[in-house]
């Protein structure tokens, strides 16, 4: 940050950094002849010395992370608060034309690359916001998030976590969900790729067919791994209180499910799966506990769509009318 050439070792996460290529001169770990050489080599050489310092200056110019990453760093320890981040929106927060963001950790490097070797879909990556109780961290980036997508005018905004799941179906299915969901007159604020835990309780509002999709409307959602959000819903996750520290009933997820007037969509099979193989950054433990949760869930939801459509048969009950407004 004060525009020194660096000499470092090179780290476990290079790949993640090739932006550092221009600023910083890598040598092997553990190589000290090498180091030494390369020191050498740069203080024997202004011309190259000069041109570190210009490639410094440039890529400070146009961000400046260290701020950020400090302040997070902060944030995590309750030195500061999480309105004190927002003036870095605009430099930490890429949405791209696809308005599709990963939200995950840069020091989970395993899971980190795994992502990267998946993502075929031009999904832009948040560092996401950390704190000592994780799930406050992870809250606090939806938040993060969602208060930029209003700045910015977005009509709805996909957000996935990076222990997804994408098959080769994933695309095209995307691609008709997205279009339903423009084009739909109903009254929706979430459709959930994945329902990890359904709550018993759910109900099933409305079913609609289009273009080879099943559309499942219920009253409930739990799960965070990839969700489409519409504008009408950032107002409610941009109000999320990180004051409240009861996590039984201000996670995310459950914070959302409490909404009782929350509309959610999703579809059978579920649009993406869940990495068994990686670790929770949240809870800590392995993800194939999610497995069999995940896995009644889907029976679950299957249970009460034959039920809904056997009473709407038998003309128990009638299909629900939305309204119109998303507003």
């Amino acid at each position: 940050s004060l525009g020194i050439p660096i000499v470092s070792e090179s780290s476990v996460d290079i790949d993640e950094h090739s932006h550092l290529e221009e600023c910083v001169d890598f040598t092997p770990v553990d190589d000290i002849d090498a180091m030494v050489e390369k020191v050498g080599q740069l203080l024997a050489d202004p011309k190259k010395m000069e041109e570190r310092k210009a490639s410094i200056k440039k890529t400070l110019s146009q961000k400046n992370l260290f701020e950020f990453y400090f302040e997070r760093f902060m944030f995590a320890h309750d030195m500061l608060s999480l309105e004190s981040l927002q003036k870095h929106k605009d430099i930490v927060v890429s949405i791209p034309e696809t308005k599709m963001v990963c939200l995950g950790l840069p020091e989970s490097v395993k899971r980190r690359k795994s992502f990267l070797k998946d993502n075929k879909y031009n999904i832009e990556i948040f560092d996401g916001i950390r704190h000592q109780e994780s799930w406050r961290g992870c809250a606090s980036s939806y938040k993060y998030i969602m208060q930029t997508a209003m700045e910015r005018g977005l009509d709805y905004i996909i957000i996935c976590e990076d222990d997804v799941k994408f098959d080769e179906a994933f695309e095209s299915r995307l691609h008709t969900i997205l279009k339903y969901l423009q084009s739909t007159e109903n009254k929706w604020h979430v459709f959930a790729g994945l329902i990890a835990d359904l709550h018993p309780e759910t109900n099933i509002l409305k079913l609609e067919e289009f273009e080879g999709e099943e559309f499942i409307y219920i009253d409930k959602m739990t799960s965070m791994v990839f969700n489409i959000y519409h504008k009408s819903i950032f107002p409610i996750i941009a109000n999320w209180d990180e004051s409240d520290t009861d996590v039984h009933t201000n996670t995310i997820d459950r914070y959302i499910e409490s909404h009782t007037d929350v509309v959610t969509v999703t579809t059978l099979p579920y649009l993406v799966g869940h990495k068994e193989e990686e670790d929770s950054t949240i809870w800590g433990f392995n993800n194939e506990t999610y497995s069999e949760l995940i896995q009644e869930s889907q029976s679950s939801l299957i249970s009460k769509v034959e039920i809904y459509k056997q009473n709407l048969k038998e003309k128990i009950i009638e299909p629900l009318t939305f309204e119109c407004s998303n507003d």
